[in-house]
């Protein structure tokens, strides 16, 4: 499965714990910064793409998802942004912000998996996954995700 960015800004919403965002040397513009993996330590240098620049000052963001990625911005209510999208830090090219997405019969997309997290889940995904909880939580992943698929398969979703 290709993974396809839905620019629902949810891979960003709860890394801003993991990423400090440094003013670049005196020399660099206003829009260049020194972005620093915490976990890691690995730093790199980014830049505010210009189209995004205007975007930079606002930190509405950060009253509903207070643990936002520094550079995270919505620019609609359903629809985010990364604003050093092309100088973003490899961790964040290689990762997707799920693995799987569960959709209802319409297609509709009602919950995604990561790990062995499940994200954005409605209120129907997440009570049939409670049901496993004590089933999955040790259990290796591809048994995981195969108990998953079977119970959101059973009850009527799909899994992809």
């Amino acid at each position: 499965m290709a993974f396809e960015c839905l620019c629902c800004g949810v891979c960003c919403r709860y890394l801003g714990p993991y990423h400090e965002a440094h003013a670049a040397s005196s020399d660099a513009g206003v829009y260049e910064f020194e972005l620093e993996f915490t976990p890691t330590g690995e730093r790199i240098d980014v830049t505010v793409s210009e189209e995004m620049q205007h975007l930079l000052s606002d930190m509405s963001v950060f009253e509903e998802y207070p643990e936002s990625c520094p550079f995270l911005r919505y620019i609609s209510d359903n629809e985010a942004r990364c604003i050093i999208h092309s100088t973003r830090p490899d961790y964040c090219r290689k990762s997707g912000c799920y693995d799987y997405l569960v959709r209802d019969s319409d297609g509709v997309i009602c919950g995604k998996i990561k790990n062995r997290f499940v994200i954005d889940a409605d209120e129907h995904v997440s009570e049939v996954l409670a049901r496993l909880s004590d089933i999955v939580s040790r259990a290796p992943y591809n048994v995981f995700i195969k108990e998953v698929t079977n119970s959101l398969t059973n009850a009527g979703y799909t899994i992809s």
